[in-house]
């Protein structure tokens, strides 16, 4: 066993290569013939091995290939951008001629001062009064304009009858919608000539969820159409000018101005909303300062504002048109009890509405309570078919009369008469018609109270006791016998 110089470990004898660190021995030469080398001399000693170098295999990750979309995603943004971009500059231009016009009279004032020649100090006593009168003229005309509304001369004018019966469907309209209300906050309507054309702008006021809310028609092509809805506002108007103004809120102090004119309607709408920030003054929706916010405001605010005088719907619609009817609950049957006149049914619950007919004291009448309505009920009338709506005042519930005890006949009663079929019981119906709804069924041997006699059919009441439900109907005659 041999160690190795370089590391020290045993290795045999033979070994040419240490077995851990690859150290090469020394070997000693073997004889060789003097013709197999190099003329017979010895072979050069061998050299030691290069050094073994372990490599790893390295690992090189794909490059990412390049996205087709990207360059296309590209474009799109920057075409995107460059719309955008154009669309906003078209909105400020619009914005910027809105609010030049409205701040226009100032501007123009304050330019006409500028322009105005002044006095010299050594002017002579003509030159300067000249120019003193020059001044107040162009100072003179340029509060005009600030203020004063353009005089126009009416028109012709529309034929009245046409113009009546226009705003007429439009109210009627609107009282078959479903913002009319006709209880506790009645619609309301106006008419006023406020373009001062001759024909009158129609106002309408009701009652919305967040309170009154108006709108406004104005007349053209033979109809009435809406211009301006104001919700949460106080409706004014101003006769010299020909404006309407009115007041918002919604988190910010805002106020609308509307001037008509023939030709045409523009309207300014001015905010002031003041937040932790600072407040904010704009005029259609650019910004002004707020010398600007408080010259419009003062502009306004000098004019002659009135409030408008509203009208009941019954003023103009009740010999005109039924609209929608208050809404029904409960029943019973009634008694007219009038002193001695009969009671005049009508079309509506007004003393206004058109009259349909009357009801003769003592008559039994189908009544139907009305929501919001304490002074009215809705009647029914058989033996006139009449339908319509009478005072309550002179109609009693039948039960506080009256009463049919069904175990004999009452004398307390006007006409009883006993049902006598067979066996089974006697069908009452809606309507004088044997293919008419069944209503109730009554037991053989009870009484009913005859209301009304129509030969073959008889229209009755039933009701087994005071507590029990009381039924209205008709039946035939053969089966009943009277008492």
């Amino acid at each position: 066993m041999k160690n190795c110089p370089n590391c020290g470990v045993s290795n045999d004898d033979n070994a040419r290569i240490c077995s851990l660190c690859g150290y090469e021995f020394e070997s000693q030469p073997e004889p060789v013939a003097q013709d197999n080398y190099n003329g017979g001399y010895p072979p050069p000693p061998a050299q030691n091995p290069p050094p073994m170098n372990y490599a790893y295999p390295q690992y090189n990750a794909p490059a990412p290939a390049k996205s087709k979309a990207t360059p296309i995603l590209i474009t799109v943004i920057a075409i995107l951008l460059i719309m955008l971009s154009v669309i906003g500059t078209l909105i400020f231009m619009q914005h910027k001629n809105k609010n030049s016009g409205a701040t226009a009279p100032v501007q123009q004032a304050t330019e006409a001062q500028t322009e105005a020649p002044t006095v010299s100090e050594n002017a002579s006593p003509t030159e300067a009064a000249a120019a003193t009168e020059v001044t107040e003229t162009v100072t003179e005309a340029a509060a005009t304009e600030t203020t004063a509304a353009p005089v126009q001369a009416a028109p012709a004018g529309n034929d009245p009858a046409k113009v009546k019966e226009a705003y007429i469907r439009t109210l009627t309209d609107f009282a078959n919608s479903n913002d009319f209300n006709a209880y506790d906050h009645p619609s309301r309507y106006a008419l006023y000539d406020i373009d001062n054309d001759g024909t009158e702008e129609l106002i309408i006021r009701y009652e919305a969820l967040i309170g009154n809310a108006e709108k406004l028609y104005t007349y053209k092509n033979g109809a009435y159409s809406i211009i301006a809805e104001c919700f949460e506002s106080s409706f004014e108007i101003c006769p010299a000018t020909h404006c309407v103004q009115w007041y918002g809120h919604g988190g910010a102090e805002v106020r609308h101005v509307l001037t008509m004119s023939d030709r045409g309607n523009s309207t300014d709408v001015m905010y002031k909303t003041s937040l932790s920030s600072g407040t904010t003054y704009i005029c259609n929706d650019v910004g002004i300062s707020q010398s600007e916010y408080d010259q419009l405001m003062a502009k306004y605010d000098a004019m002659n504002w009135i409030n408008p005088s509203f009208l009941a719907f019954d003023t103009i619609l009740s010999d005109s048109v039924v609209y929608d009817k208050p809404r029904e609950y409960g029943g019973f049957l009634g008694v007219v009890t009038t002193d001695s006149t009969d009671l005049n049914v009508r079309e509506r619950p007004s003393s206004n509405a058109k009259l349909l007919g009357s009801i003769p004291k003592g008559a039994y009448v189908n009544v139907r309570e009305l929501d919001g309505y304490t002074d009215w009920y809705k009647v029914e009338y058989s033996e006139k078919n009449l339908i319509g709506y009478a005072s309550a005042k002179y109609i009693t519930d039948s039960n506080k009369i009256s009463s049919v005890n069904n175990n004999s006949a009452s004398s307390d009663a006007k006409v009883v008469g006993k049902v006598i079929t067979q066996n089974d019981p006697l069908n009452m119906r809606s309507d004088p018609d044997a293919n008419a709804e069944i209503v109730y069924k009554i037991p053989k041997g009870d009484y009913v109270e005859i209301l009304s006699d129509l030969g073959e059919w008889l229209y009755v009441k039933y009701y087994k006791n005071e507590n029990s439900p009381v039924y209205t109907g008709y039946v035939s005659s053969k089966y009943i016998e009277k008492k």
